[in-house]
């Protein structure tokens, strides 16, 4: 588009009289307003790519928290494993030395007394020991 600076810009006025500015005005102003308008061209673009980086740096953010949470969660499992204290085996040493003890029994032959839970505790360690168990499907 090419322009004449020997024309001028006719403004209609509300009392329907015509205005003719002088081209040099015209032109002048025509630029300001284009100068503004790429202005705020660039402003308009500046402030997208401003909300593009932002948003992409979220995203990044809630990745990255995401994968320590993970990371954490496996960390607290691992961690978790290695405090379970596995139960040992239960030998009760005492009885196992051939100490004898004392226990005194009900007219239904249960242990009754002192030792009634030593002596019971002994007798699933014995069978826990001496009898196989096995499960069929």
């Amino acid at each position: 588009m090419s322009r004449n600076s020997n024309v001028g810009v006719r403004i209609r006025c509300p009392q329907s009289s015509t205005y003719e500015a002088p081209p040099s005005s015209c032109d002048s102003r025509s630029q300001s307003i284009t100068r503004s308008f790429n202005q705020q061209q660039r402003e308009q673009q500046e402030e997208e790519e401003q909300e593009q980086e932002e948003q992409e740096g979220q995203e990044e953010q809630e990745e990255q928290e995401e994968q320590e949470e993970q990371e954490q969660e496996q960390e607290d499992q691992q961690d978790e494993q290695q405090q379970r204290k596995k139960r040992g085996p239960t030998k009760l040493p005492s009885l196992a030395r051939k100490k004898k003890v004392l226990v005194t029994f009900n007219d239904r032959n249960q242990p009754i007394g002192e030792n009634a839970d030593v002596f019971s505790s002994f007798l699933g360690i014995v069978s826990r020991e001496t009898v196989p168990i096995t499960l069929s499907d």
